[in-house]
């Protein structure tokens, strides 16, 4: 017999002389490796696919998608003024937000602004919740938006710390939806 089988066969002949502590190790060893390789698995599962709930209640709105008319007011006044360019992101995990973000980048590229990374799919923690605009100095094409986007109801935020060595004039960045704060009332 080769040497690894010769240990096993040793095993089994002292196992009737084992104490029972003994005994409970070897069997208790191999069930804590499966609970180990399961719970891996699932923590695995879960990491790759997540449940999609947010801690705290969600704004009850179905979609965050301005109207039809809306969006053609955006395109028709965005026109009329200087063209810009543009790069968007948004979240993995917030089903909306690629709805919106292609709603908002195709009515951009119809106002003539200019998109060349397509959106930017990132991690959930990499964009602040709700709709940030990063802008590179405030022309108004890009105020002409924040406004519109706060109008629609998106309720977003414009920050000017965009750095001059981009090659965009506005970052859109289409987070999850914000958290409605516990004191706070529905209009």
């Amino acid at each position: 017999m080769s040497e690894p089988f010769d240990s096993i066969a040793i095993a089994r002949k002292e196992w009737p002389s084992l104490t029972w502590p003994v005994r409970a190790l070897y069997v208790s060893v191999p069930l804590l490796i499966v609970i180990g390789v399961t719970g891996g698995i699932y923590a695995g599962w879960r990491a790759f696919f997540p449940d999609h709930e947010a801690p705290g209640e969600v704004a009850t709105a179905a979609s965050r998608m301005p109207s039809q008319s809306m969006r053609e007011e955006l395109v028709a006044s965005l026109r009329g003024l200087a063209p810009e360019s543009f790069t968007m992101s948004r979240t993995l995990s917030d089903a909306d937000s690629l709805d919106l973000a292609t709603a908002i980048r195709s009515d951009l590229l119809a106002a003539h602004w200019r998109n060349d990374s397509g959106i930017i799919v990132v991690g959930d923690s990499a964009v602040a919740p709700g709709l940030t605009l990063r802008m590179k100095r405030s022309p108004p094409g890009s105020v002409y938006l924040l406004n519109w986007l706060n109008r629609a109801g998106l309720e977003a935020r414009g920050l000017a710390d965009v750095p001059a060595e981009r090659t965009y004039d506005v970052a859109i960045e289409i987070g999850p939806v914000l958290p409605i704060d516990a004191g706070a009332t529905l209009q």
